[in-house]
């Protein structure tokens, strides 16, 4: 006993030290390292913006007064994603880029500039090229031409690269404009850059955040897979709890029993001390990799050479403690199936890894085509436990080579006398837990493979002595991979080849049932005198079907019952009746675990061995089956156990997985589609912009030509008319829609029952913005400085006002009038009927749109990168953009900002909620009042329902 308490307290010494390396390794890992962190919103001008011509330079080269009204990085994801891969990405290519978009006041045009420093000239010729090869002229650093033709626009780009810095620009003009002044204008904006050559720079900073989050996946992982292969099975296990329940009982050792625990407790403190001496080896190896920056795949090879060198060391000192090696159940052509299975685990184990280093990838922000960000990410989280799916299910091909290859050990010479297996068919798939992992393969081991089948457990400790066979089962086509080698036998013909193998048999063994057959093979085996070499195991069942099966033994061989009952605080896992039956010896443990089973068979055996065989056989007393508890042939079931058939609950949990990962992946995982409603165009048609206005009534535009009203509850559009221009510009009336052409200069009024114009009139100028409230049309035109107020009935001009400056856009309240001037970055209140003023205040740079928030203006600046206002209780509000092209709407108490794949809602109580985005909102959000906010997104038309 001393020498079982020493080893188990050796034992735990070697977890402990084992934890604390895990605990270090962990500790000092680079996962915890903290990187620099992202730039700050608003974003800080980068030194290269200095290339971007001025206003003044731009008016002087384009012919006509502009304004700067957007600035920041430029567009796209890979420029504003906070993402590890994004920010390493700018990091290790770029120095520094930005993005600056100026408009003419007069609305005949647009300039957008965007200015690139890479950190050497290869990654500015594979980098951002806005301006296509075939437009117009070329040459080796000059791009200049007319490359698109738009709705009543025309698109003209000129590119020039010079060693590692790239320009490019964007003319966007009226048709009427001739293409040889557009050009000539890029040219001379072109020629004026003061670009300068310069020497390639290292190459980028090193990519600490994507290494970060891989050594971060990399233990995550080591404790998630640690965590699936021990926690779930150690959830369901039997022995488990009740090794728990029997801690807090009170031990009482009964005569004629055998206390296994202590040997028991020792195994399994062997087991878990490798078990953590394993797993510390492997943390310290993925520290390893850390220090050395080893890639994805070389890790995790790394890991996996470092796993099987492990296990055989593992094997070869648990062989070498155990002085007996077991022979290989497979001999033979029966290798043929196993190496085939083998290699079918190996596809399945790199495919596994394939998906996890792209999951991987995805998860830390790499970006996919056609997809957002935030979306690429879940569904990189997703193939990370998807692999790890794979990775389980791996095994399954060796799983059937086995059964296959069980076909050919059935009844296969072993120079070793055999050991007879005696069992009832429906308990040969009864599952336990497996502690004791050196009977298991390694690919057994890499898949996770935690539940062995009883049988196996049993076979493989009595394959230490012989070679284990056992009936095979009536009909079976495939005998299990792995446990008792099989022998067929006839109906007529089994019980005289069973007492032929028992007579030649080492040793029986038992696994106790309660079936008729069960008590002519007991009943046999005392008429024999066979019981000195037999073995009855108890199965790991519930404790009420266990004490009838021990109940049962007593009743067939006449044995008081009290002298098969457990000690207090035990579990009967075996009887053996090595003298008289009188007489039997009982081993007992905590808890049925296979440990314990394996210790169980292993003390039976010996105890048989030293026993006295010669003793003479007792008097053989048939039992009369009306006093025994037993099954009638035919009618025994299989025990009820989840774990006897996996294949349900595996079902059901991969129904559950697939009904939470597709709502997670497309952006609703909490129900949010709920919330959410599409509507998308007919016959490929795209929505490209939504009107201002109109109530609770949804309209929007399509193809910046057809007026439609959708109807969010049917998810169709209802055609209202074509209109005679092509534009965005459009706001909702009691009856009409009141429209601004971008070119044409004039304001068009629409019957919203019958599509008629009902007038047109023109407008000094190009109308900016345009809003319709009761029975007056506000227009606001920058280049002439004028706020209109029409009559909506005929399209007169009621009042004009000049506030000064270019007034860029228009809000209508209960007080009246509110303006924004883009280019004295104020804000003007202004009489509803009257137009005059009453009250003006300072704003951001460059304020491009107005809202009302709560009762008061919200104001937002792409330039400055901030919306700001008062929230409706008063208090000052700062919102920043994360992308220079935002767009806002605020109406009511509702304030909504588009950002980077993502719409920021701010409602009445100055909460926040975030949804997430395709990517970038079209033209022309509005609120509807009690409903949602509409937005335009990849050509479709879409509301969130954030009211109530």
């Amino acid at each position: 006993m001393s020498t079982e308490r020493g080893r188990l307290w050796l034992w735990r010494a070697v977890s402990a030290v084992a934890l604390v390396v895990i605990a270090l390794g962990v500790a000092t890992s680079n996962a915890w390292e903290t990187p620099e962190p992202p730039p700050e919103i608003p974003y800080e001008r980068p030194a290269v913006a200095a290339l971007i011509p001025s206003v003044d330079d731009i008016e002087q080269a384009v012919g006509r007064p502009f304004v700067l009204t957007a600035a920041g990085p430029p567009i796209g994801t890979r420029y504003t994603s906070m993402t590890p891969w994004a920010l390493d990405t700018r990091e290790a290519l770029l120095v520094g880029s930005w993005r600056e978009n100026f408009d003419a006041l007069d609305a005949v045009s647009s300039l957008e500039v965007n200015v690139f420093e890479y950190t050497n000239r290869a990654s500015a010729e594979r980098g951002e090229r806005i301006c296509p090869a075939d437009a117009g002229e070329s040459d080796a650093q000059l791009r200049i031409g007319q490359f698109a033709q738009g709705p009543g626009v025309t698109y003209y780009c000129a590119e020039i690269l010079h060693d590692r810095t790239s320009v490019s620009m964007t003319l966007a003009l009226v048709p009427e404009v001739p293409e040889t002044d557009a050009l000539a204008g890029l040219r001379s904006l072109m020629e004026s850059l003061p670009v300068e050559g310069s020497e390639d720079l290292p190459w980028g900073a090193d990519v600490r955040r994507v290494q970060i989050s891989m050594y971060k996946a990399w233990l995550t992982g080591l404790f998630l897979v640690a965590a699936f292969a021990t926690l779930p099975s150690l959830f369901f296990d039997r022995a488990t709890w009740l090794r728990l329940g029997n801690r807090f009982r009170r031990r009482r050792a009964l005569t004629g029993r055998v206390d296994i625990e202590p040997r028991s407790r020792v195994i399994a403190a062997r087991t878990r001390g490798l078990a953590l001496v394993k797993f510390a080896v492997l943390v310290w190896v993925v520290r390893y990799t850390e220090r050395d920056g080893w890639g994805i795949y070389a890790s995790l090879g790394l890991l996996l050479a470092a796993y099987v060198v492990c296990l055989v060391v593992e094997r070869q000192l648990t062989r070498r403690w155990t002085r007996i090696a077991p022979k290989p159940f497979f001999r033979g052509t029966a290798w043929g199936w196993i190496v085939a299975g083998l290699a079918a685990c190996l596809v399945g184990f790199f495919i596994a890894v394939a998906v996890w280093g792209f999951g991987t990838m995805l998860a830390s922000g790499a970006p996919a085509p056609g997809q957002p960000v935030w979306s690429s990410q879940r569904f990189g989280r997703v193939l990370q436990v998807l692999a790890g799916v794979v990775l389980a299910l791996s095994f399954l091909p060796l799983a059937m080579a086995r059964r296959l290859a069980s076909r050919h050990v059935r009844g296969a010479a072993d120079d070793r006398a055999r050991v007879l297996l005696l069992r009832s068919f429906v308990d040969q798939n009864v599952r336990m837990r497996s502690r004791r992992l050196d009977r298991s393969s390694i690919i057994d081991h890499i898949a996770m493979r935690r539940w062995e089948r009883f049988e196996e457990v049993v076979a493989s400790t009595l394959t230490k002595v012989g070679e284990v066979v056992t009936a095979a089962t009536p009909g079976e086509r495939l005998p299990p991979g792995l446990g008792a080698a099989r022998i067929q036998f006839t109906h007529e013909e089994w019980q005289q080849r069973v007492t032929d193998i028992s007579e030649e048999s080492s040793f029986i063994v038992m696994i106790l049932g309660r079936s008729e057959s069960m008590v002519w093979e007991m009943t046999r085996l005392q008429e024999l005198g066979h019981l000195q070499k037999s073995i009855f195991l108890l199965p790991p069942l519930t404790g009420s079907e266990r004490t009838r099966r021990l109940n049962f033994l007593a009743d067939v061989y006449g044995v008081s019952r009290d002298r098969l009952v457990a000690s207090p605080g035990r579990t009967v896992l075996a009887v053996a009746f090595p003298s008289q039956l009188d007489e039997p010896v009982v081993f007992e443990s905590a808890g049925p675990d296979d440990i314990s089973y394996d210790v169980a068979i292993d003390h039976a055996m010996a105890i048989l061995l030293r026993a006295d065989v010669a003793t003479s056989r007792e008097p053989v007393r048939t039992p009369a089956l009306e006093r025994l508890d037993y099954i009638p042939s035919g009618m025994a079931k299989p025990p009820k156990t989840w774990k006897s058939n996996p294949w349900i609950w595996n079902a059901i949990l991969s129904i559950g997985i697939v009904n939470l990962a597709i709502p997670y992946i497309v952006g609703d995982p909490l129900g949010e589609s709920e919330f959410r409603q599409i509507v998308p165009p007919a016959d490929g048609d795209r929505f490209t912009a939504v009107a201002s206005g109109g109530g609770t009534d949804t309209f929007a535009v399509i193809e910046h030509t057809l007026l439609v009203h959708v109807d969010f509850e049917d998810g169709a559009a209802e055609l209202v008319g074509e209109m005679p221009f092509p534009t965005k510009r459009v706001a909702i009336g009691t009856e009409r829609a009141f429209l601004a052409s971008p070119d044409a200069g004039e304001v068009v009024a629409m019957e919203l029952a019958t599509g008629d114009v009902a007038w047109r009139v023109p407008v000094p100028g190009r109308a900016r913005s345009i809003l319709a409230d009761g029975d007056s049309v506000y227009v606001a035109v920058p280049a002439t400085g004028e706020v209109l107020r029409l009559d909506a009935a005929d399209g007169h001009t009621l009042a004009t006002a000049k506030p000064g400056g270019a007034p860029w856009d228009l809000v209508g309240g209960e007080q009246g009038l509110g303006a924004v001037i883009v280019d004295e970055d104020q804000y003007v209140a202004l009489d509803g009927l009257s137009l005059e003023e009453y009250g003006r205040a300072d704003t951001m740079d460059a304020p491009v749109e107005v809202g009302l928030y709560g009762g008061r203006p919200a104001v937002m600046s792409s330039v400055a990168g901030v919306i700001e206002g008062t929230d409706p209780n008063g208090t000052p509000m700062r919102l920043f953009l994360t992308r220079s092209d935002s767009q806002f709407t605020a109406d009511g108490d509702i304030l909504a900002v588009a950002g980077v794949e993502r719409l920021t809602v701010k409602d009445a109580s100055g909460s926040i909620r975030r949804f997430n985005t395709d990517g970038q909102p079209g033209p022309g959000m509005r609120v509807v009042p009690g409903t949602g906010i509409v937005i335009s997104e990849t050509g479709r038309l879409e509301i969130l329902r954030v009211f109530g």
